[in-house]
């Protein structure tokens, strides 16, 4: 009997976290229950962006709930919770969602510690080469304008933890920090949250040499992860601190919204990288799916096959030259449908993705323009919000209904996606 085959790793994974706003039904066969939208969230990330691990804030999980969830989608996620102690169902909660694709899951390979149930959650996993990657989930109690007392508290206990057990510092803390540090850029209307508060974690990110990566990534640039309707006030609560090591390796830090129901914050994510990964391209251009069924698209790559089945013809009756073979005709093939592809992209765009693309272009203006003031600003980016967000949804909602459709049709037939599934 041949020994455990070992799981072919990245060296470069996606990190993101996301505050999902409570467990959704509790039936986790239920259409809305929020582990079915991770669930289909997870590979969907997974083909587009390279999702390995998703760090979850209110997640109101209770261990039941995480053993449920964990048999139900065994064959794609793994997941780790802290819920509250009293009120687990109703309250706080944080979880670390592993992607089976890209990381090893056996519980020998993984060590986690719960530090502060409910708030903050430690996890080593193996990462890529043997190279062991360690990561804190937290979900930071609130801050109001006059106390952070609470806040503060919060990271004083992992100070302690960490002044305890040094060799178990995070490379990445990550989640709803539920305070800024820099209030004139990272809230709008701006002002600075309460002293104790940003003091107690500077004090934690010195300890564990930690950093904000986004913002050393974008210095100047304003950009939110929360927005509250009530009064259109907007927050950059959500964020990913790393080592100096992980941060200088790593690339593409983004806030984006994520389609996820009822979520009012933005998703943050990292492509975190190991120092040792090897230096990756742009990578090859394939044309998008939506493509594929363009008529015009489907019509030339028709014309031109019939044309390049002739040239091989005449390979066959006049012979094989260094100017007229199948090789080079294929090549000619190949390359002219991609620059023709090339050209329809730019043309035929998704409805949903060019309005998306518009609006976060002109959100982007709004919160990095100074010629506005605060009220203006304010309004405008509330109603910009508002638009992505429901777009988001639209689009996630949509590809959720054409992966149903597919599973309709294809998931009870002996096919790669059958295979795939079971």
């Amino acid at each position: 009997r041949t020994g455990r085959r070992a799981k072919k790793t990245k060296a470069a994974i996606k990190v993101a976290s996301l505050n999902i706003r409570g467990y959704g039904n509790p039936n986790t066969a239920h259409p809305e229950n929020k582990w079915n939208f991770i669930n289909q969230l997870m590979p969907l990330l997974m083909r587009t962006k390279r999702l390995g691990v998703l760090l979850v804030q209110e997640a109101h999980m209770d261990e039941e709930q995480r053993s449920d969830v964990n048999k139900r989608f065994s064959k794609r996620i793994k997941v780790f919770s802290s819920g509250h102690p009293e009120s687990p169902h109703s309250k706080e909660g944080v979880a670390i969602v592993l992607n089976k694709d890209f990381l090893e899951t056996d519980d020998n390979l993984i060590g986690y510690v719960t530090i502060v149930p409910g708030r903050a959650l430690w996890i080593k996993i193996n990462w890529h080469m043997n190279r062991k990657l360690k990561i804190l989930v937290v979900y930071a109690p609130n801050v109001s304008n006059s106390s952070g007392e609470e806040n503060a508290e919060f990271w004083k206990k992992l100070y302690s933890f960490f002044e305890q057990y040094p060799n178990r510092k995070p490379d990445i803390m990550a989640g709803d920090m539920n305070m800024v540090e820099t209030g004139l850029i990272d809230r709008l209307p701006a002002h600075d949250d309460p002293d104790e508060a940003m003091e107690a974690l500077d004090d934690l990110k010195i300890l564990l040499n930690l950093q904000d990566g986004w913002r050393d990534t974008y210095p100047d640039q304003k950009s939110y992860t929360f927005h509250q309707t009530a009064t259109g006030s907007q927050s950059r609560l959500d964020r990913i601190y790393t080592t100096e090591a992980i941060l200088s390796a790593s690339r593409e830090w983004k806030i984006e919204p994520s389609g996820f129901p009822n979520a009012d914050h933005k998703m943050v994510s990292v492509l975190a990288s190991c120092e040792e990964a090897p230096e990756v391209g742009r990578g090859r251009w394939v044309i998008p799916g939506h493509l594929l069924k363009d008529k015009q698209l489907r019509q030339f790559a028709h014309q031109r096959g019939m044309q390049a089945l002739n040239v091989l013809e005449e390979v066959d009756q006049l012979g094989r030259s260094s100017e007229r073979n199948a090789q080079l005709a294929w090549y000619n093939y190949k390359m002219d449908l991609l620059v023709e592809a090339q050209r329809h992209q730019k043309i035929i765009v998704p409805r949903t993705e060019k309005q998306l693309k518009e609006l976060e272009e002109k959100l982007a203006a709004v919160n990095n323009d100074n010629t506005l003031n605060e009220v203006e600003k304010t309004n405008q980016a509330a109603i910009l919000t508002t638009e992505i967000t429901t777009l988001e949804r639209k689009r996630f909602q949509e590809t959720r209904k054409a992966t149903a459709t597919k599973n309709r049709v294809e998931g009870e037939q002996i096919s790669r996606y059958w295979s795939n599934l079971n």
